[in-house]
């Protein structure tokens, strides 16, 4: 008997149809390159592929934020998850030829359409607006989608990217200031730094220039949710602190505030980390507290690098690259430290005011 159970008596499993690439680099998708596409396991049944676009709003475990039918968002939502495109239904009875696209074939809806090409395994996404910067927004391939002898989806494809541009060179209303900054790192390996910043900008440029020091928290600070800066010491110990440079750009794109650093060295000491080339991009939202008679502006972001060290010397490892978020809240006036108290001990406040040279070098 044992003998027939393992000579291949039962047949081998067949998934339904899975996600084989999507061109977004870790979490990052660049118009620039070419619009947004998605390549499948295998061939499917057209009439099955229902694709939609959305920003992506979620709650504290990720799931998009929707209304409930009297109009009310479920707990852990702050904004409804709106729809940018679709859903896009692949019927062929509503297909139009697409001959720039491998003879594929084209289905328009609501906001773009959907290109499928003629293996019916790549299906390209076009939207009548363009992606905002440095907005977050997912794409979603409904349950239900059917491989060419029938095995079938039973849970949609769900896909979160942010869109990544380029800013130019043009006044902002954006102003210099102290920020209490929280990366957290999701690959390779989950971690949470906190930093604070002074975001130097020039109003007339947009240039940016960004000083951090690595945060503490005092005895018995909940780090994973206290953002009073009062409750967290500088640590300017060399042995354990770590010190931030970087250059930017920030500026308004039609409705728009965007922030985007040009690539940095992130240097943190216990545990020694090295990632080379970070690229941290975000926008700018305002945001009541709890301290603060008026609004305070947030920075919601990703940052990323091609290649990250653990350790030092002989013992240091590569683990490749490596993704995250990062949340940068401003520090009201009356609650910040002065400049000098604030920036980091390699930097002098001369040395922060000296202004920016010509944008764009």
């Amino acid at each position: 008997m044992i003998s027939v159970l393992t000579s291949g008596c039962f047949p081998e499993y067949d998934p339904p149809p899975e996600l084989d690439f999507i061109n977004v680099d870790q979490g990052l998708f660049d118009p620039s390159l070419g619009p947004l596409e998605i390549g499948l396991s295998e061939p499917i049944i057209l009439k099955t592929l229902s694709v939609s676009l959305y920003l992506g709003r979620t709650d504290e475990d990720f799931r998009l934020c929707f209304p409930d039918t009297d109009g009310n968002l479920k707990p852990g939502c702050t904004e409804e998850a709106v729809v940018v495109m679709g859903p896009c239904s692949a019927n062929p009875a509503n297909a139009s030829r697409e001959l720039e696209e491998s003879n594929g074939l084209s289905f328009l809806c609501e906001g773009g359409k959907i290109i499928v090409d003629e293996t019916k395994r790549r299906v390209t996404i076009e939207t009548d607006s363009s992606l905002a910067p440095f907005e977050t927004y997912r794409v979603v391939i409904a349950s239900g989608l059917s491989d060419e002898v029938g095995r079938t989806r039973k849970v949609p494809i769900e896909e979160t990217f942010q869109v990544k541009s380029n800013i130019p060179c043009q006044p902002t209303s954006f102003s210099s200031g102290f920020y209490f900054s929280t990366f957290d790192i999701e690959a390779p390996a989950r971690g949470q730094f906190h930093f604070l910043f002074w975001i130097e900008v020039n109003s007339e440029t947009g240039q940016t220039k960004l000083y951090g020091s690595r945060l503490r928290p005092k005895d018995n600070v909940d780090s994973a949710l206290n953002r009073t800066i009062s409750d967290w010491n500088v640590d300017r110990d060399p042995a354990t602190g770590s010190d931030i440079f970087a250059t930017g750009q920030t500026a308004e794109l039609g409705q728009e505030s965007v922030f985007s650093v040009f690539p940095f060295t992130l240097s943190v000491n216990q545990p020694r980390i090295l990632a080379s080339s970070v690229e941290l991009s975000g926008q700018t939202s305002l945001m009541s507290t709890d301290t603060s008679s008026s609004s305070v502006k947030v920075i919601n972001g990703r940052l990323t690098s091609p290649q990250i060290f653990l350790g030092d010397g002989a013992a240091q490892s590569d683990l490749g690259s490596g993704y995250g978020s990062a949340t940068m809240i401003e520090i009201p006036p009356n609650e910040a430290p002065t400049l000098s108290e604030g920036l980091p001990s390699s930097v002098s406040v001369e040395e922060v005011q000296a202004g920016f040279g010509p944008c764009g070098d």
